[in-house]
């Protein structure tokens, strides 16, 4: 992890808001301060919890309210070939600059999304009188895909979440993100399961399960969940043929 920059950053939408602690808001700016020119933060709890006298337990709570308010964004990076967490990262949601060695160039990770809100427009005042007061202001998210994940198909699919009212919060999008996850640790073919989920106007994805077939072998398809696999599979054992229809 690299050291500390000189100065931390505390945005007015982290520094105004009355969900979070004013020890969250202050474990936010030194987030931003340990934040490389990478966009990321590997810091752990203990590190946390050491600097500031706290418990990890604390700082733990204080990671999931920034999340949960939109904040911040984590992925847990595990050993390879294993389930053994080797460090967390997180991600500033917010609008930060994160400052950097002038003779260092900042590339964007095509990866990392922040989306615009459409519906977030600046306020205009005239004569001490403000506008737009009705407008409700939705919270944006931010997400990290897997690299083996076609960008454009995952944005198609949020969309079609959006029309089945499917929701699309911060916290929807790391549980999809997180299935991703492991589904690739297995082997699979991500673009493919999303796709298949596109299909059939799935809220979620669902890992390919076995198939059987009369020649007595197996491959691998994505079923709809409502299907009982071994059902299916007796089902076709007993007449030598068949196809489970996902």
């Amino acid at each position: 992890m690299e050291a500390p920059s000189y100065y931390s950053i505390l945005t007015a939408e982290v520094r105004y808001s009355q969900n979070i602690s004013d020890f969250e808001k202050l474990l936010y700016s030194d987030i931003t301060c340990l934040t490389n020119k990478k966009g990321v933060c590997t810091a752990s709890n203990n590190y946390f919890a050491e600097a500031f006298n706290k418990s990890p337990k604390t700082i733990s709570r204080g990671i999931s309210n920034l999340e949960k308010e939109g904040f911040i964004s984590t992925r847990l990076i595990y050993k390879k070939g294993s389930k053994e967490v080797e460090f967390r990262e997180v991600y500033l949601c917010s609008k930060v600059s994160i400052p950097m060695d002038k003779n260092e160039e900042r590339g964007i990770d095509k990866n990392v999304h922040t989306p615009m809100d459409k519906n977030a427009e600046d306020n205009t005042t005239s004569n001490n009188t403000t506008s737009n007061n009705n407008k409700k202001e939705t919270k944006k998210v931010s997400y990290v895909l897997p690299e083996s994940v076609d960008v454009e198909l995952f944005a198609d699919y949020l969309t079609l979440r959006k029309s089945l009212k499917a929701p699309v919060t911060q916290r929807a999008i790391n549980g999809l993100i997180n299935k991703l996850i492991d589904f690739e640790k297995r082997g699979h073919n991500l673009n493919e399961i999303i796709s298949i989920a596109y299909e059939n106007g799935w809220k979620s994805f669902y890992e390919p399960r076995q198939q059987a077939h009369s020649n007595n072998t197996l491959h691998l398809q994505t079923l709809n969940p409502d299907v009982n696999v071994w059902d299916e599979i007796a089902r076709v054992g007993n007449n030598q043929q068949g196809v489970i229809n996902g």
